[in-house]
């Protein structure tokens, strides 16, 4: 599995377990599913080595956009949480519903399908500021 699929996997899950009747906006929804989401209990080696292209680059990135970071040899669990969050939030800023509805409140269940859709078309996870 790619890192992008892995995140992609975490929104899905994240959107599937909201309460049909919660509303958020969709700079909240980010926080929502980010705060939510189920880590796995220890990273392993194998697991860092594949998608360590991603977690440097999430890596050097922080560092120059926030000066600070989890450093990744000293608490990598921390890490790895720290940048999936990140990539989670940045997943979701890339959907045009979600940034349609940045502001507005909205009920999930009326737009899952739609956001779902819109992450599976992302082809790339670039570094960005999210909204």
């Amino acid at each position: 599995m790619t890192y992008k699929r892995y995140c992609q996997q975490i929104i899905i899950d994240g959107l599937n377990k909201i309460d049909p009747e919660t509303t958020v906006n969709g700079y909240d929804l980010g926080l929502l599913i980010k705060d939510n989401m189920i880590m796995p209990r220890r990273v392993d080696n194998q697991t860092m080595s594949v998608w360590a292209t991603e977690m440097d680059e999430y890596y050097r990135y922080a560092i120059e956009e926030f000066g600070t970071v989890c450093n990744p040899f000293n608490d990598r669990d921390a890490f790895f949480k720290e940048c999936t969050g990140y990539n989670v939030c940045l997943m979701l800023s890339l959907s045009n519903t979600v940034r349609d509805l940045v502001d507005d409140p909205f009920k999930v269940s009326d737009y899952r399908a739609q956001i779902i859709a819109d992450l599976m078309n992302v082809k790339e996870l670039i570094l960005q500021e999210v909204f």
